[in-house]
């Protein structure tokens, strides 16, 4: 897995998502679903264009990295640093934060066939009604 970190206040945290950060993630928004925090997530990325910069959308960025960082801190090194810092952090490091959410999505779980969709037999077409 490619290491990903973040400067923040002029200290460099390094950056991990998997079940904890996600937990995180889910206490922060109160959802009840590792479903649903990973749906919040994919609706923040935009599909073409730029991200809608809202302070709704800002505070979820910030909460990302944040819960990355917690999730990869020692001991007490997330509390030295805020959501606020972490959206400041956004501001001063976009490229950073674009590899972050890469990082959040390829450490997403997949299916038995590694995320890929398996394509129909040869010969064999759907059933229509």
């Amino acid at each position: 897995m490619k290491k990903v970190g973040i400067t923040i206040n002029g200290i460099d945290y390094p950056v991990k998502f998997g079940y904890g950060a996600i937990r995180l993630l889910g206490d922060i928004w109160q959802l009840n679903g590792f479903i649903e925090v990973v749906e919040k997530v994919s609706g923040l990325i935009p599909e073409k264009g730029d991200m809608e910069l809202s302070f709704e959308t800002l505070d979820c960025v910030g909460d990302i990295i944040w819960a990355g960082i917690a999730n990869a801190a020692k001991e007490d090194e997330a509390e030295k640093v805020s959501r606020s810092d972490a959206v400041d952090a956004f501001f001063n490091d976009v490229e950073s934060v674009k590899q972050i959410f890469e990082l959040f999505m390829t450490s997403m779980p997949k299916g038995k066939d590694g995320g890929k969709q398996k394509a129909p037999a040869k010969g064999r077409s759907k059933k229509t009604s």
